[in-house]
């Protein structure tokens, strides 16, 4: 594939996700709640965690921030997201000073670290002690980014894994609704069933368009139905918490 169809292809699937089209179109509406969060709580020195293209470093607001530094791990951000960090390091052993970082953000990164509680220590250690830790974390979402994709949150397990790193969440946001969910859930499961079937035979081809439009209608189902049911607790798609030194 020449580099010009490879962006061609990027900039369609980035037009595509705005659309109801995109089978993760009701979880990708909540990434632009997630950057008004993260705009709005992060200040000072912040450290990225996990920070996968640095793509957080675009919206972050300027007059707050001073200073903005990333890392990754060699094996997933350069090879799957074409990584260029200021540092390579892991969660677990973060190379800096205690109490050196006014907010840590880990972004659908925790699930992604094996000794998880490990890292939420390392984060506390390295917090000023008025720092926040921007902590998102997916819920109800299918295993991604493999092998490297280890576990899932509710809400509860999360205050108790804080508590033990020393932490305190001192706001806790649950995104889209049960509906929204088992929507988004229909719509990924439908668009994995029609590209298995494609990748053994052809002739599924023609399946394609009724896919597509039974994604477009469970998607519009799913947000329709959600303007009803405000129960995000019961089976969010995603968790947002801000959290403290304890």
């Amino acid at each position: 594939m020449t580099p010009l169809i490879s962006a061609r292809l990027k900039n369609l699937a980035l037009h595509l996700a705005r659309t109801p089209l995109h089978p993760q179109w009701l979880a990708l509406r909540l990434k632009r709640t997630q950057t008004l969060w993260v705009r709005t709580n992060a200040r000072g020195r912040v450290l990225d965690v996990g920070c996968a293209d640095s793509g957080t470093s675009n919206f972050l607001e300027l007059g707050q921030v001073s200073d903005y530094v990333s890392i990754d791990l060699p094996k997933t951000g350069a090879e799957r997201y074409g990584s260029q960090p200021t540092a390579w390091a892991t969660a677990e052993a973060l190379p800096f000073c205690d109490s050196s970082w006014d907010t840590v953000l880990m972004l659908d990164v925790l699930e992604h670290v094996p000794a998880a509680g490990r890292a939420l220590s390392e984060a506390a250690r390295v917090l000023a002690p008025s720092g926040v830790l921007l902590l998102s974390v997916p819920f109800a979402y299918p295993v991604h980014d493999e092998p490297f994709d280890f576990r899932r949150w509710t809400t509860h397990g999360l205050h108790e894994e804080l508590r033990s790193a020393g932490l305190k969440a001192t706001e806790s946001i649950a995104l889209g609704s049960a509906v929204e969910a088992g929507c988004c859930s229909t719509s990924i499961g439908i668009a994995r069933a029609t590209l298995n079937a494609l990748r053994k035979n052809k002739i599924w081809l023609s399946a394609v368009p009724i896919a597509l439009i039974a994604i477009t209608l469970t998607n519009c189902w799913g947000w329709l139905l959600s303007l009803l049911c405000k129960d995000r607790a019961f089976m969010p798609i995603r968790i947002h918490l801000v959290a403290r030194l304890a």
